[in-house]
Formats: C-alpha cells, sequence, structure tokens
C-alpha cells in the first residue's frame, strides 16, 4: 500500500533529492483542490523530482501550473464522466487507481522516494468535520494557512483577456453577470425547472457554462458558454459578480477565485464538509434535512445571490465563528446549520435576547438567543479563569433540547414567532464548553419533549478540570436514540451526530481497526452492529474480535457476549 511510502514533511528535510509522486484525484475538483498540494509541497522541496500522474481530460489546465516543466507527467485511463457515465462501459477509477499504485510500488523497491498524493485521509476527519482538501494536507504533515486552504488555479493575463474578448462579443460588461454551471451527475443535480425559476427572478445578466448535448437554459438575459477550453471557463467564472453550482468540479474552480459562490447540495450524498469547496466566499445550501432528494426552493436560493451580491462574505456561525450551511432562507431571515452542530438563525432588525441562560432549579438552560450565547461564553470563560488549582472543582450544571438537523424543517426555525435564534445539538453543546476549556462529567437524556425536530432532552455537568477518569460514560443521542459513549470515544471520533450516517459508523470503525486502533474500532463496530443488523458489519465485528484474540490482547472481550 501506498501509505508505507506516505510523505511526512516533518520528517523530509527540504534539500531531499530524490522522487516525490502525487496521483492527482480524477475529477476536475480533486484537480483543482490537489494543485494546491503539489504547488506548496514543491515549494518546500525544490531538488526533488516530481512525478505526476493525472487525467488526460485536465491537460489544458496543467500547463497553468508554474511547476508543468518541473514534472514527470504520466497520464492515465480517462475516468467516467458525468455526461458519458450512463451511455457506456468505461473502466472504473478505482481500477485505475490500482494500476498506478502497483507502477509507483514497483519503482520504489528500485529507488527511494516519498508519495505526497495518494487519497491519503485521516481518521479522525469525521470528529473534525473537516474539508477535504485540509485533511490531505495534514495527512502528510503539510502546514497551510486559512488563505493557504483553497483550491489553485493560477490564470495567465492572457487567458483573462480572452474572456474579457468573449464577454464583449456577448455585450456582457466584466463582472456585471451571474456565472452559473447547472450540470453534474444525475444524483448531485437540481432540477431544470428551478433553474428556470432562479434565473428569472434574478435581475443581472446569467452566463450559462456547461457542455452541449445536456438540458440547459435559454431566455432573455441569458447567454450560453458551452464547449469552451477550461482555461476561458475558468477565467469567466474569475470575471463574474457571482458563481452559482452544484457539486461538481466547476464550483471548486470557482473557489480558487474572490467571487461570491452559492453552491447547492441539492441531493445531499455525503457529509457535505466532505465534498464542501474551499472559499472564504462560499454559501453552500443543503437540501432540507441535510441528506435525502427534497427540493432546495428557488426563492431560498434567490436569496442568497442576492445576498452575496449586496455583501460577498457570509455570515459566521456565533458559536465557532465558521461558514455554516444554509437550511432555507426568506427575505428577512436565513436558517444555518453550522459544522459544530449548532443551528441558528439570523433575522434582520429583530432584537437581541437579554438573558444568557434561564435558571431553572439547580440547572440552568442554555441560551436561545445569540446575544445570550455570547454572555454565555464570557461567563464560562471567566469561571474558567477564575478556578484556582487548589480550589474543589466548580461543577455546572445545564439542561437544554437536543435538536435533530436531518429532522428539523428550516421552516420550523424560519417561522418561529419567538425570540428564539438557537437550537441546541448535542455537538454544538460538546463544542462550547471543550473549547472553552471545560469537561463534561456527567450526562442524562430523556426522550418523547420538544416539538419537531427535538424529541430529546440533556442535562449535563461540567467541570472545569479533567476527570480522573477519562473515560467516563456519557449518555447521548444517536439519530434518535439514547446511547451511552465513552468520553474519549466520542471526542476522538464520533464528534458527528449532527451529520450522521449508519455506513459511515461502521466504515470508520473497520478503518480504525485496520490502521492499529483495534480497540477503539471494535467499540465502533459493536454500536454500528446494535444500531443497525446487517451481515456486513457482524462479519467485520467477528473479524476485529478474532484479531484482538489471535494478538493475544486483554481487553478483548467474549465474542459471544458482543453479537
Amino acid at each position: 500500500m501506498l501509505e508505507a511510502f506516505k510523505l511526512s514533511i516533518p520528517d523530509v528535510p527540504p534539500s531531499y533529492e530524490g522522487n516525490l509522486y502525487f496521483i492527482l484525484g480524477p475529477g476536475l475538483g480533486d484537480t483543482v483542490n490537489d494543485f494546491r498540494l503539489l504547488h506548496e509541497v514543491l515549494l518546500q522541496y525544490p531538488h526533488a523530482k516530481p512525478i505526476v500522474y493525472a487525467d488526460p481530460r485536465w491537460k489544458s489546465l496543467y500547463v497553468l501550473l508554474p511547476e508543468m516543466p518541473r514534472c514527470d507527467w504520466r497520464y492515465h485511463v480517462a475516468a467516467p464522466s458525468g455526461e458519458l457515465v450512463a451511455k457506456k462501459k468505461e473502466q472504473s477509477y478505482s481500477e485505475t487507481f490500482r494500476g498506478v499504485m502497483r507502477e509507483i510500488q514497483i519503482e520504489l523497491k528500485a529507488s527511494s522516494g516519498f508519495v505526497a498524493i495518494g487519497g491519503f485521509t485521516c481518521l479522525d476527519q469525521l470528529a473534525r468535520k473537516e474539508l477535504g482538501l485540509a485533511t490531505k494536507a495534514r495527512s502528510i504533515g503539510l502546514q497551510l494557512s486559512k488563505e493557504q486552504c483553497r483550491p489553485f488555479l493560477p490564470l495567465p493575463v492572457s487567458v483573462m483577456k480572452e474572456a474579457q474578448q468573449f464577454l464583449l462579443s456577448q455585450g456582457l460588461p466584466s463582472g456585471h453577470y451571474i456565472a452559473i454551471a447547472p450540470q453534474t451527475w444525475a444524483d448531485k443535480a437540481w432540477e431544470l425547472s428551478c433553474w428556470q425559476n432562479l434565473t428569472q427572478k434574478l435581475n443581472l445578466p446569467i452566463l450559462v457554462l456547461g457542455v452541449s448535448g445536456c438540458a440547459t437554459l435559454g431566455g432573455p438575459g441569458i447567454y450560453q458558454a458551452l464547449d469552451l477550453p477550461l482555461p476561458l471557463v475558468a477565467a469567466l467564472i474569475a470575471h463574474a459578480q457571482c458563481f452559482v453550482g452544484l457539486d461538481s468540479g466547476l464550483t471548486h474552480v470557482a473557489a480558487c477565485f474572490d467571487v461570491p459562490l452559492i453552491g447547492l447540495q441539492a441531493q445531499g450524498k455525503f457529509p457535505p464538509f466532505l465534498v464542501e469547496p474551499h472559499s472564504p466566499f462560499r454559501r453552500i445550501h443543503l437540501t432540507p434535512f441535510v441528506y435525502g432528494t427534497a427540493l432546495i426552493p428557488a426563492e431560498s436560493v434567490q436569496t442568497l445571490v442576492e445576498e452575496a451580491l449586496h455583501v460577498s462574505s457570509p455570515p459566521l456561525c456565533p458559536l465557532c465563528e465558521e461558514i455554516p450551511y444554509v437550511l432555507g432562507s426568506h427575505e428577512d431571515k436565513s436558517a444555518y446549520l453550522c459544522r459544530c452542530g449548532l443551528l441558528f438563525r439570523f433575522t434582520h432588525g429583530q432584537e437581541d435576547g437579554a438573558i444568557p441562560f434561564q435558571m431553572g432549579g439547580e440547572e440552568a438552560m442554555l441560551p436561545i438567543t445569540i446575544q445570550g450565547l455570547i454572555l454565555l461564553k464570557k461567563q464560562l470563560q471567566l469561571d474558567k479563569n477564575w478556578q484556582s488549582s487548589d480550589q474543589p472543582d466548580t461543577l455546572l450544571t445545564y439542561s437544554f433540547e437536543h435538536w435533530i438537523s436531518r429532522e428539523t424543517s428550516f421552516d420550523t426555525m424560519l417561522l418561529d414567532r419567538t425570540n428564539r435564534e438557537l437550537w441546541w445539538s448535542w455537538d454544538a453543546v460538546a463544542h462550547l464548553f471543550t473549547v472553552l476549556g471545560w469537561h463534561m462529567v456527567r450526562s442524562q437524556g430523556r426522550v418523547g419533549v420538544g416539538g419537531e425536530g427535538s424529541i430529546q432532552s440533556f442535562v449535563v455537568t461540567v467541570s472545569p478540570k479533567e476527570s480522573d477518569c477519562h473515560d467516563v460514560l456519557l449518555e447521548v443521542p444517536w439519530g434518535k436514540e439514547l446511547v451511552w459513549l465513552k468520553r474519549s470515544l466520542y471526542d476522538r471520533w464520533l464528534r458527528w451526530e449532527s451529520f450522521e450516517r449508519p455506513n459511515e459508523l461502521e466504515d470508520l470503525g473497520w478503518r480504525l481497526v485496520k490502521e492499529g486502533y483495534e480497540r477503539d474500532g471494535r467499540d465502533i463496530l459493536r454500536f454500528a452492529a446494535k444500531r443497525e443488523w446487517r451481515g456486513r458489519t457482524l462479519g467485520r465485528l467477528l473479524r476485529s474480535e478474532w484479531k484482538a484474540l489471535g494478538s493475544g490482547m486483554k481487553n478483548s472481550q467474549d465474542i459471544l457476549s458482543h453479537v
């Protein structure tokens, strides 16, 4: 496996002169994201010999890289493309990737070298809710600043001028049109009627990007830019006032430039941070209830576009200060879900709440307003700073309703007539206390309370000091169930309940077992087996238990007690 030859930048000096292998991802989006890694790695190793495996479909972009002449380019079989995959049988990329792996392994037997890009991931990516590019960089020890952590596609002046000439031929002024890319794979598409509805409501000219042969848009104010060379398409996006696209390659190309970007996860297939474009100007609209096929309303996207035209930078989460996902938007308010797990809304002209939390017996209710959250964060920080090492632990107890993001309608949030602005989830509560240095030591949940999307409530106790028992058991939500989990297991691997999908739970457990985290992997496989009884889950659990028994590990329990 290439993992054994993975580059570790902290361990390889800048003077290294051997081979560095790069297997660029097959898709257009993968490619421009991997360009960033290629560019930054080669800046650190000016004497290395780069060997790049790449998809021939994107040759016109490779020549734009300043490192192009320095690299040994090796083109493999083109991966299936979105417009052709349903029309004929093509070799799968997984087969191609295995062939590339074998070729690299043979070469590495004859000469030393490292692999810098090879599909590497980090097992805690789900728990960290980390974007794909950041994970790839972290997997090889590459430090990227916030400004660097975005795709890379340098455009020469000649291409930018060519784009201006194209716009002039169409009667479009540079910087005064909206570029849209409505084409992608069928299982990630937004209905054509929705695109038509959206374009009819926008007051700027629309430039449609894509290829001919697919259903496209027409009408007054709509201009076609089909079958153009990719560098020219990229330049047209860079000249746009705003870009609207799907989970497709051109959306990641748009993230290379300082253009307001509206990305539509129209048919949620994965946790959104796994496929999210890296741009500080992104507004990512999820399909209602995060996953599934419910339509994103065109009116909601229109509101986002108009907001982006007015203010290019999106609002930030009041809890973690990261860019949140959009669940829905009306003229005067928007509903958001952040990667930290917080559900919240911003309402123009709404007055802030007055109190940080509501007292209820010996416990406090977590705030339901943004101003209340700000005050609570300040109070928790003060309490933490005042806690002396020789004082007994200060224990604080809070109660909250847990809202399931996959069950909560954005209409529930937008139509709420109270001053509520925050809908808490367990992940968000854990984030609140963890980043401020507090530790959960007890939790108790109840089922059957709250309204739509909230069927559970919790009481949690936190301490400013780490418990002597790091693995305290906490009662936490997982879907609609209440389960007991070791705190270390949740903190390290399972801090993604807000984006839970059963298959990811099982796959994570099995990967942990294979990568040497056997105890945690078995715990997660047992957890997955209890939640959803599937033959594959049972088989993997049995194999992991048998492996533990065979290696003589004393922490393995009797197989039959778990099956």
